[in-house]
């Protein structure tokens, strides 16, 4: 579900000006329980977002400018909808990576999961208009139960 051929080149310099030294960590943003859609909200700041549950906080700081990283621990593709709807839009961004779903693997993917992928990158290409967006596949253990793997394995076939 990407907006351009996979791997297309940016069109801006990915590469930070010399100067820039100053690490950058992910944004971890925590919520009451039960009151994810309530606590949790965006504000993009930077041309390149990466934004997703609770592994993006696992991600080493960073020395790039350009990159932003959002994790909301616990976030399914569900709270992400929420999210975006509260998002004012933004045209300055340029590439949103939404790493998500291994938090879908309990909901049936044809009822819920694939429906709800589908409504957020619509959403995602109206709050960012000029972004590429993508959905890289979602890795999981092979210690789940075999129907949480044929949840996930089903979504990522459909994205």
């Amino acid at each position: 579900m990407a907006s351009s051929p996979l791997l297309d080149h940016p069109t801006f310099p990915l590469t930070p000006p010399a100067a820039a030294s100053s690490l950058h960590r992910p944004n971890y943003h925590i919520a009451r329980p039960n009151r994810k859609i309530q606590d949790w909200s965006f504000k993009p700041r930077r041309p390149i977002l990466i934004l997703g549950d609770s592994n993006i906080n696992r991600i080493p700081a960073h020395t790039n400018p350009l990159i932003q990283l959002d994790s909301y621990p616990g976030a399914n593709t569900y709270h992400f909808l929420k999210i975006c709807e509260k998002t004012i839009p933004n045209p300055d961004t340029k590439i949103v990576i939404i790493a998500i779903g291994i938090n879908n693997k309990d909901q049936d993917p044809r009822q819920t999961s694939i429906k709800q992928f589908k409504a957020l990158f619509r959403l995602l290409k109206s709050v960012f208009p000029t972004a590429d967006i993508y959905f890289p596949v979602i890795n999981f253990s092979p210690n789940l139960t075999p129907t949480q793997q044929n949840n996930i394995t089903t979504i990522n076939n459909n994205m």
